[in-house]
């Protein structure tokens, strides 16, 4: 599952998913491969293996549904569709899971389809190549936020990044958040995105002993989740590299009524 997650962030090109097809028989690893097979762009109704790993996942579907496992029946079926699957049953069951609050695990994780991923490494070697002829970059700077979660907490830090001679991004570093409430201004590139979240940052002071000063604490909370939702600039926080961006969205709650 690593591997998976390797990919989805940047870590890793591609995922060898056929060997581990069969070895596959637990319902929910069945589902939750299929979900990370699918966010890597690798499974194929056109390949046979693929076909017989995706039928393994309809059973599945068809007996959740069976027994009231709605959270299984709604996102195998959806994301059987999302496949393509050709299917009457797994498209009446997908239609009756529409508006289940679940779906949306199906686009938890943005996809990177292949031919995506083969145009980001074209552009890296455009720009290399580009860079040799041109002799010189001008220096640039951005802001990324870097998304960590850690159970069922997310948080974002901000890193400032420069073009450097290859005509890449750095790595970056790491601002400190006092700075970018104290000295905003001498941040020249930040957006008007970046500036709403960084209009989120929280400062509290603690007293000292004997009340000789304070000290102050600075957070970025929920509210800097919401402010980065749909910025473009958004990367694993342990991601090797930060080069695949990944799309916070928003997400509605919904109530789902099922009438026997």
């Amino acid at each position: 599952m690593q591997h998976g997650f390797n990919v989805i962030q940047g870590q890793q090109k591609n995922i060898a998913h056929k060997p581990l097809l069969h070895h596959l028989v637990d319902p929910y690893e069945v589902l939750f491969y299929s979900l990370i097979f699918y966010w890597c762009d690798v499974l194929s109704l056109s390949n046979e293996y693929d076909e017989r790993f995706l039928d393994r996942l309809k059973t599945f579907c068809f007996q959740a549904d069976k027994v009231g496992a709605l959270l299984y029946a709604a996102v195998g079926a959806t994301l059987l569709q999302k496949l393509g699957m050709q299917d009457n049953k797994i498209k009446r069951l997908a239609v009756k899971y529409k508006n289940a609050p679940c779906i949306h695990l199906v686009d938890l994780v943005p996809r990177v389809e292949k031919w995506e991923r083969a145009l980001m490494a074209l552009t890296q070697i455009n720009s290399s190549e580009t860079d040799s002829n041109s002799g010189a970059v001008s220096v640039e700077s951005r802001m990324v936020w870097l998304l960590s979660l850690n159970g069922n907490y997310a948080s974002i830090e901000p890193r400032e990044q420069k073009i450097g001679k290859s005509g890449r991004w750095t790595k970056g570093r790491p601002v400190a958040l006092k700075r970018l409430v104290n000295e905003r201004d001498s941040f020249d590139y930040l957006t008007d995105q970046d500036n709403r979240i960084c209009n989120q940052i929280e400062v509290e002071y603690e007293q000292s002993y004997y009340n000789y000063g304070r000290t102050e604490h600075f957070s970025l909370e929920n509210d800097a989740l919401i402010a980065a939702i749909g910025h473009p600039h958004v990367y694993w926080a342990n991601a090797e590299k930060y080069d695949t961006p990944i799309t916070i969205n928003k997400s509605e709650p919904q109530l789902l009524s099922e009438v026997s």
